[in-house]
């Protein structure tokens, strides 16, 4: 009897013993698990980290380059301005803006443009003769025909019906939008040059406004500007041609 009391004692404290053996190897077990997967979780955080800042580096490099590049671009582009504006000034100071000389320019290059040889045109203009026998200057006037103006067609007549001037505007309008029978001085305007040879030449354009015609012998120089409400003046002279 004493020996079965002592032998279940013995497998008792036996499965006691093997229960926390086991026990402590799950312990031991989960712990290295937890600190493991802290390690794991702290190395991949380092590693995200790492990458991110490298990303940010990156971004912020290629960041500096873009406002390097835009602040050379805006440079450029300043500098190119002001080598246009520089140019546009040089080239307005050499050019003519208005004026006879203007419409000289005009026809030149037009005459160029047309194949003409340059030779021949600079032979053309150096062989251009001083005016002879001009007369003075005499100024006449012109009311300017306007799609509203229901008046008759103004003209004149220089040297006898040499050459007969007329012109042609754009009506101008009231502080209603409302057409009046005059024409807008401030718009470009159509003067009609017909000589008694039946040559009819056209001169558009804002005032002032400067033509020549040759008639015969005889080159006829026109100036027309803006008279009085509407009138346009018309200042001419001749002179012996060539």
């Amino acid at each position: 009897m004493h020996k079965n009391i002592y032998n279940t004692r013995k497998r008792y404290n036996e499965r006691k013993r093997k229960r926390a053996s086991a026990l402590s190897k799950v312990l031991v077990l989960a712990a290295l698990t937890f600190f493991c997967g802290i390690w794991l979780g702290k190395q991949y955080s380092l590693s995200r980290v790492e990458g991110l800042n490298s990303r940010v580096d990156s971004q912020t490099e290629d960041l500096t380059k873009m406002q390097e590049s835009l602040l050379e671009a805006r440079t450029e582009a300043q500098t190119a301005n002001s080598r246009f504006l520089q140019l546009k000034e040089e080239i307005s100071r050499e050019l003519p803006n208005e004026g006879p000389l203007r419409d000289i320019v005009a026809h030149i290059r037009k005459r160029l443009e047309e194949g003409m040889d340059p030779e021949r045109l600079l032979f053309l203009i150096q062989s251009a003769r001083p005016p002879r026998n001009c007369i003075d200057a005499q100024t006449k006037r012109i009311v300017v025909s306007t799609p509203d103006n229901t008046g008759p067609d103004s003209s004149i007549n220089i040297d006898n019906g040499t050459v007969t001037v007329s012109g042609d505007g754009a009506s101008a309008k009231n502080e209603q939008g409302q057409a009046e029978s005059w024409f807008d001085a401030a718009k470009p305007v159509v003067i009609n040059f017909t000589t008694n040879a039946g040559l009819e030449e056209k001169k558009e354009g804002v005032f002032p406004l400067y033509h020549s015609l040759v008639v015969g012998d005889k080159e006829y120089r026109f100036t027309i500007d803006e008279g009085t409400r509407s009138f346009a003046k018309i200042t001419y002279d001749h002179c012996d041609y060539p």
